[in-house]
C-alpha cells in the first residue's frame, strides 16, 4: 500500500474515525468504570455462581459483537472513500446483517475450536500431572497454542471478510476470510502496535501530567487501527 493511498483513505475519513475514537473512549471509560465489581467477583467467584458469572461474560461478549460489527462497517466505510460520518453509518448499515450473518458462521467455528481445545487441554493436565510443574505448563502451553494462532489468523480474517462484505455476499465474504493467512503477520503487527499504544495510555494514567500523552497515545491506536482497515481494504480491491 502506498503512502499516497493510505493518506486519503484516512483524511478522506477523518471525521468518521475521529467520532469513533471518542466514541471507544467514552465506552472504555464507562467499561472501567465496572471493573473493579468485575474483580471482586472473580476473587469471590464460588462454584454455586458459576452459570451466573459465565452468563454475565457470555451476555457481554455477545453485545460486544452486536456492536462492533456494525462499527467495523463504519468505519471500513469511512475509509473506502471520502464519506460523511452519516453516509458512512448509512453504508455500514445497509451491509450490518449479512455481516452478522457472517459472525455467526464464524463464531460457530471458534466455538468448536474452543471444545476440541478445551478437550485437548484436559487430557494433558490430567495426563501430565505429577511433581513436574514445568514440563505439565509447557504441554498446556502447546496445547492451547493452535487455538492463540487461530485467533490472530481470525483477527485478521474478520477485518478482510468485513472489507469484502461492503460490496459482495457472505459467500466472497467467507473465501475472502480463507485466504486472512497470508494477512496474519500484518495484522498482528497493527495490532500489537495498538495494544503496546493501549498498554503505555494505561500506564500512564497514574501520573498527574499523563493526560496530554495518554490521548496521545490513544489517538495513535486509533490511526494504527485505521492503517490497517486501509490496508485490509486494499488487499481486498486487489484480489
Amino acid at each position: 500500500m502506498s503512502a499516497l493511498s493510505l493518506r486519503r483513505r484516512l483524511l478522506g475519513g477523518a471525521k468518521t474515525i475521529f467520532a469513533i475514537h471518542l466514541f471507544w473512549i467514552g465506552a472504555s471509560m464507562l467499561a472501567a468504570s465496572g471493573l473493579p465489581n468485575l474483580r471482586l467477583e472473580i476473587e469471590t467467584l464460588t462454584r454455586p455462581s458459576y452459570p451466573v458469572f459465565f452468563g454475565f461474560l457470555a451476555t457481554t461478549f455477545v453485545a460486544w459483537t452486536l456492536l462492533s460489527v456494525p462499527l467495523r462497517l463504519v468505519w471500513l466505510a469511512a475509509l473506502e472513500e471520502p464519506r460523511s460520518p452519516v453516509s458512512a453509518i448509512a453504508r455500514g448499515a445497509q451491509r450490518t446483517m449479512r455481516a452478522l450473518l457472517f459472525h455467526a458462521i464464524d463464531l460457530g467455528l471458534l466455538l468448536l475450536l474452543l471444545v476440541a481445545t478445551g478437550v485437548v487441554i484436559w487430557v494433558l493436565d490430567a495426563a501430565l500431572e505429577g511433581p513436574d510443574s514445568r514440563a505439565h505448563d509447557i504441554a498446556l502451553l502447546v496445547g492451547a497454542s493452535p487455538l492463540a494462532l487461530y485467533l490472530v489468523i481470525r483477527g485478521a480474517a474478520i477485518d478482510l471478510a468485513s472489507a469484502r462484505l461492503l460490496n459482495a455476499g457472505v459467500f466472497e465474504a467467507l473465501k475472502e476470510a480463507r485466504g486472512a493467512w497470508k494477512a496474519a503477520f500484518e495484522y498482528a503487527a497493527f495490532a500489537l502496535c495498538g495494544l503496546f499504544a493501549l498498554g503505555a495510555a494505561i500506564e500512564l494514567e497514574k501520573y498527574a501530567w499523563g493526560f496530554l500523552p495518554i490521548h496521545v497515545l490513544l489517538l495513535l491506536r486509533t490511526l494504527l487501527r485505521s492503517a490497517w482497515l486501509s490496508l485490509a481494504l486494499n488487499r481486498v480491491s486487489k484480489s
